[in-house]
């Protein structure tokens, strides 16, 4: 083990450890000089690079064996070649050698090693990391990755499943749900179809009483509802209801559990504790708009346009905080309150001043309220 630091005139120094072992153990005395040194980085000997005598072709060699787990620390992966590599090695290979090697630790190792949430918007990235995972002759590195890898298979199916729901290829996102073992049966704790003047999650989840829904069944709905819809049956009906449940499945409604995962991430508190990679489509209300759109034209009575024009309105509000508040990392709550006169759908609610649902919202929503007051 070998320790690096470096400082800065007036600034604390940052230490980092390089550990060369073939075995990562821990002990109690390297943990305490660790934490006593508030030690963050760690450059870990992943492997050798060696060429055995009469052998023309290099090879990955001694791969380090975890004994402890490293999630705690910044892992830099190091690799050592030796130098009989480079015997009787042509100069002019040496590039082509050095590609060879240097990808050991890209695309779908490299993933196994450290993992990057940008990895997973490649979807060709997604399906090598599954044929990898099933491979069955495997090299002794490969076994390396494979169980340096936090994820399994089943992370990967949901994972798709969950980008081809939020892009609204549900029939597409079902056979991905249904190969993703337990967590297609994850159960909602509130109804998806259901909204309310006011977004409030625990609230919907405490009121509803009925069948839970779970992945699966919530997919299969709503498949059904867009084969509705596309056939002309009772489209003002479905819509609305595939429009509340795109809604819900959004980081600002009650079902927002279904992108929950190893891959986007299992917090949900703030927008903050969701990486920029996948923060735009889980925030994103332009499905949602969609079918309230298509709802809204297929309407009869003014209750229904009302309720409609509403949820609109709810959708313009999100996308305004997503782009002037939520598109950073450095925001804090209520840091900017939301342009009212940016929410056109609140002055064509105007018209519709003598409905009932249109009373319901003025007492309810003080956006709404405020909007009247200025204007």
């Amino acid at each position: 083990m070998v320790l690096f630091f470096s400082s800065k005139k007036g600034q604390q120094s940052n230490i980092s450890f390089y550990f060369w072992k073939t075995n990562f153990d821990a002990g109690d005395a390297v943990s305490k000089t660790l934490k006593e040194n508030n030690v963050k980085k760690l450059y870990v000997r992943y492997f050798d690079v060696d060429k055995e005598p009469g052998q023309s072709e290099a090879k990955p060699v001694s791969p380090i064996v975890f004994n402890d787990l490293i999630k705690s620390y910044n892992i830099i992966p190091v690799i050592y070649i030796k130098k009989r590599v480079f015997e009787n090695t042509d100069s002019n290979s040496l590039p082509a050698l050095a590609k060879k090697y240097s990808k050991q630790l890209q695309v779908v190792k490299s993933e196994c090693y450290v993992t990057k949430p940008a990895f997973y918007t490649n979807d060709k990235n997604v399906e090598a990391m599954k044929s990898f995972l099933q491979k069955n002759d495997m090299t002794d590195y490969e076994k390396l990755c494979r169980s340096l890898y936090g994820k399994n298979l089943n992370d990967l199916y949901d994972y798709q499943g969950i980008r081809l729901a939020y892009n609204d290829k549900i029939e597409q996102a079902i056979p991905a749900v249904e190969k993703s073992g337990e967590k297609g049966t994850m159960e909602f704790a509130g109804n998806p179809f259901n909204t309310r003047i006011n977004d409030c999650l625990e609230c919907d989840h405490e009121l509803y009483k009925g069948t839970p829904y779970t992945k699966l069944i919530l997919l299969k709905k709503m498949k059904e509802m867009e084969a509705n819809v596309q056939t002309g049956k009772d489209v003002y009906s479905n819509a609305l209801l595939l429009g509340n449940a795109f809604y819900n499945l959004s980081y600002y409604g009650n079902a927002r559990d279904f992108y929950l995962s190893s891959i986007p991430g299992s917090f949900q508190s703030s927008s903050n504790s969701l990486d920029s990679t996948f923060k735009n489509f889980l925030l994103s209300m332009k499905v949602a708009t969609g079918y309230y759109q298509k709802a809204l034209a297929a309407t009869v009575t003014k209750e229904q346009k009302a309720k409609c024009i509403y949820m609109l309105a709810k959708c313009e509000r999100n996308e305004w905080y997503n782009k002037n508040v939520f598109n950073t990392d450095d925001y804090f709550y209520r840091s900017k309150m939301v342009d009212l006169k940016a929410i056109n759908s609140f002055k064509m609610l105007q018209q519709y001043a003598d409905t009932k649902y249109y009373q319901v919202i003025l007492k309810e929503c003080g956006y709404f309220r405020q909007f009247i007051k200025a204007n």
